[in-house]
């Protein structure tokens, strides 16, 4: 568990030294683009693999179909000769018997610096998480753009990029102490929900509507978890509460409307007095007093910001068990 909440904490420094679309040198010799810096297009940011890598990864869920670019504008200490490393990933389980040279390999992708397509496809690599050798770029401005290109519509990932000078190949950020580590904010309420799916949307919905002071924190851009326009899977199912029915979603899985679920959803959300939302927040550390939990702490990614949460009441919602498991 304190390893996991020191790849958070990682992630933090790390994009902390960043601000805006344009990437600030960690040192003379490379440049973190991490992936919540890029501008989406049709990618998603997502959060599952936090806790194993520190932060969020841009995932080309298209579910068949090519998704629009991701970009992001760099700045380089100088122009010239970079190497650029890509951090991805291979999906496919180990004894998946596609040709790792299928032109529809899923899960491959294509970075661009200013619009030339580096040689190697990404995403068809090794199994686990690992920085993938781009080549040498030489770029005639400091500034460049980059650009992350689908190739199959099948969950290509992709947890950044650096670029690197003089041989010095990516490797994590030292530890940071845990213990030492301060959030930049505290909020208390009443009531404290960790996990915006629909469960957790219903919990936070319903203590608000009892008078609760209730927090709803989400790792995701948007509500609905796995029913929203992000992962698409219909929550139709078997409704015996009205207040599932307000905030599930409303259209088929392949259906594009999904996106106005999430808008619907929002909307009721958001109509609460007593509900505040906290998107791009992933609490990775519980702090108890006795035998309670007190506080938990998050880390805005959004805002690289580290934010706790103080109440006497706290939903685990997170469908995983998160929470207890922090909690211990």
């Amino acid at each position: 568990m304190m390893e996991q909440t020191r790849n958070i904490l990682r992630a933090l420094a790390a994009c902390c030294a960043l601000s805006g679309f344009a990437a600030a040198a960690a040192s003379p010799s490379r440049v973190d683009v991490p992936a919540q810096f890029f501008r989406a297009g049709g990618w998603n940011l997502d959060v599952q693999f936090m806790d194993q890598i520190g932060s969020p990864v841009l995932i080309a869920h298209g579910m068949g179909r090519k998704v629009p670019d991701a970009t992001c504008e760099v700045e380089l200490p100088e122009a010239g000769a970079w190497r650029v490393m890509v951090r991805a990933k291979n999906w496919l389980p180990a004894d998946s018997e596609w040709p790792a040279d299928a032109p529809d390999y899923p899960g491959s992708f294509k970075v661009l610096v200013d619009g030339r397509p580096l040689a190697r496809d990404f995403g068809r690599g090794p199994k686990k998480w690992a920085w993938e050798d781009g080549g040498e770029v030489t770029v005639a401005a400091r500034k460049v753009r980059v650009t992350l290109r689908d190739e199959t519509g099948f969950d290509g990932r992709c947890a950044g990029i650096a670029f690197v000078k003089g041989g010095a190949l990516p490797a994590d950020a030292p530890a940071i102490d845990v213990c030492a580590a301060r959030p930049d904010e505290t909020r208390s309420f009443d009531f404290v929900v960790v996990g915006g799916g629909v469960p957790g949307c219903c919990a936070a919905v319903a203590a608000a509507r009892a008078g609760l002071k209730t927090a709803l924190v989400q790792d995701r851009p948007v509500f609905g978890g796995n029913s929203s326009s992000e992962i698409r899977v219909w929550s139709a199912g078997e409704m015996r509460h009205p207040l599932v029915k307000e905030l599930r979603s409303l259209f088929m899985n392949r259906d594009q409307n999904m996106a106005v679920s999430d808008a619907m959803r929002q909307a009721v959300l958001e109509r609460e007095e007593n509900l505040s939302l906290f998107p791009r927040s992933r609490v990775f550390a519980a702090e108890k007093e006795g035998d309670r939990i007190a506080r938990v702490r998050a880390l805005d990614w959004g805002r690289c910001r580290t934010v706790a949460f103080e109440a006497p009441l706290f939903c685990d919602a997170t469908g995983d068990g998160w929470l207890g498991y922090y909690a211990g």
